[in-house]
């Protein structure tokens, strides 16, 4: 969910959701740092992981001991979320799968870093040189930005 409100939000608003990196992974893109947000949410009674078979495989359910503070997103992030959040909803973990199987996750070798400009791949419409353009300098913007 995390990786798709993020490509979208990059295509339609030039910037991601969260900056988070995400890489090629056997069942589809993964934040880099998903597992050590996950325990620090954990650690701070935020977030609490119950673990349960289903259908003879491990399901991690995981609930929310506090709410959000909705202030901190904007209205268009918080729209996109829940549009993105419904969208998945509607799909097993296999369809979803392979749903992120993409053209983007596809040409990467696994292990490896899927930038947000590949996002544009996603579109039915050509990308132009002047998209090509703005996504490289709108890329090194935001990777100048997280490592200051």
């Amino acid at each position: 969910m995390l990786y798709f409100a993020d490509m979208f939000s990059f295509v339609q608003e030039g910037r991601p959701i969260t900056g988070e990196e995400y890489l090629k992974q056997k069942f589809g893109p993964t934040a880099r740092q998903l597992g050590a947000v996950i325990r620090q949410l954990e650690e701070q009674g935020v977030l609490k992981i119950e673990e349960q078979v289903y259908f003879g495989f491990k399901k991690k359910t995981y609930l929310i001991l506090k709410s959000y503070e909705p202030a901190r997103l904007s209205e268009s992030d918080q729209s996109l979320l829940r549009e993105v959040a419904d969208f998945v909803r509607g799909h097993s973990a296999r369809s979803i799968s392979d749903v992120s199987h993409d053209s983007v996750w596809q040409a990467a070798a696994m292990g490896e870093l899927l930038p947000y400009y590949t996002a544009l791949q996603l579109s039915a419409e050509e990308a132009t040189e002047d998209d090509m353009t703005w996504a490289f300098e709108a890329a090194r913007t935001h990777a100048a930005a997280r490592h200051q």
